[in-house]
């Protein structure tokens, strides 16, 4: 696990290289989500939506978008402390 400080973002080469070894499909499957619902989301597509979502999180501090985020992050490998 790789610890990072809440609400800072890895760098997109850590982003991707956690991504191709946790995402063997080179999908993120998302179901039943609340922002997204259920869909499969590429590694840019995943990195573009987590960014969009800890702007979102670093506007409004919304303890739900920051806790989206961090889980997203964590099943990458990443934990936001």
């Amino acid at each position: 696990m790789i610890r990072m400080t809440f609400g800072v973002l890895p760098s997109v080469e850590d982003f991707y290289s956690q991504f191709k070894k946790v995402c063997e499909s080179g999908r993120f499957s998302f179901r039943n989500d609340l922002y997204v619902g259920n869909d499969s989301l590429s590694t840019s597509e995943l990195w573009d939506l987590v960014q969009t979502m800890v702007a979102d999180y670093e506007e409004t501090s919304s303890e739900e978008i920051g806790n989206w985020c961090s889980c997203v992050l964590q099943v990458l490998g990443f934990e936001w402390i």
